[in-house]
């Protein structure tokens, strides 16, 4: 298992554009370079072209979408002891697909490890790019995204992170205390919304809650159904659909976003 993670890891690295050596490998997992010869040519086994070429480790070929899925989904299991299957990996947006295997790897680890990590983040509310110092504390998926729970270095606060939107990782050999999320008893609402159809395409990649259903209807119209407590986060990211969106239930979320709208015009008009 452990030769496993280990290789899997190397592979993301070099992926990443780490500029190592054999020698530098060795000495990172305190091992024999016979050993870093052995890990690669194990993943050339796998069609994986890896290679030393100048006194560097190097990729000659890109590694197929499918191996990279494969190897995320392994890494996953035998890091988080967790069940990440390879069908939940498919659906990763498709520029992702090269930074599958370097990203989820990079980010269990950490998480696994409890190591500080920064990223660079494309935020989702302006587009803008934001360095960010992360205490990582587990990794999400709910089949069609992937999400990071986080804590910044210097903040108290939970954060959810797209991992479709990280553009750079950086591993840290800074360690932090593992940190527990309080399970609070909330109030849970079965949510119906019905999007357009013009939207069915950004749809699946802004979903950020675990479990719901998805079906058009007879009109093309796309509904999603889950079962949610109603929050702010809820009734803004509906709001942020504009005319896009109709929610069918329950009149509580209905009230609470129509409250926001009106609090938020109070103020800005």
């Amino acid at each position: 298992m452990h030769e496993s993670l280990c290789q899997i890891e190397i592979l993301s690295q070099i992926i990443n554009g780490k500029v190592c050596s054999k020698a530098d490998l060795a000495e990172e997992y305190n091992v024999e370079e016979i050993t870093i010869n052995r890990d690669m040519k194990v993943l050339r086994n796998m069609g994986i072209q890896i290679f030393s070429k100048n006194n560097r480790v190097v990729l000659t070929a890109e590694p197929s979408s499918e191996i990279l899925s494969r190897l995320a989904a392994e890494y996953i299991s035998l890091k988080l002891n967790s069940e990440m299957h390879l069908n939940k990996l498919k659906i990763l947006n498709k520029h992702l697909q090269r930074k599958t295997l370097p990203w989820l790897t990079m980010l269990s680890k950490a998480v696994a490890e409890h190591k500080v990590i920064t990223i660079k983040y494309q935020r989702l509310y302006d587009n803008q790019i934001e360095t960010y110092n992360l205490c990582p504390i587990q990794l999400i998926n709910n089949d069609f995204n992937w999400l990071l729970q986080a804590r910044k270095v210097d903040d108290d606060l939970i954060r959810t992170f797209y991992v479709n939107r990280i553009i750079e990782i950086h591993p840290k050999e800074k360690s932090f205390q593992p940190i527990h999320i309080d399970e609070k008893e909330e109030d849970v609402h079965q949510i119906v919304l019905r999007f357009h159809p013009n939207v069915e395409q950004q749809i699946l990649g802004k979903i950020w809650f675990d479990d719901f259903e998805a079906e058009k209807d007879k009109d093309g119209f796309i509904v999603i159904k889950t079962n949610q407590p109603i929050t702010n986060k809820l009734a803004s990211w509906c709001i942020s659909w504009w005319d896009m969106i109709e929610i069918l239930a329950p009149e509580e979320l209905i009230e609470h976003a129509s409250s926001m709208i009106s609090e938020f015009k109070k103020k800005n008009t």
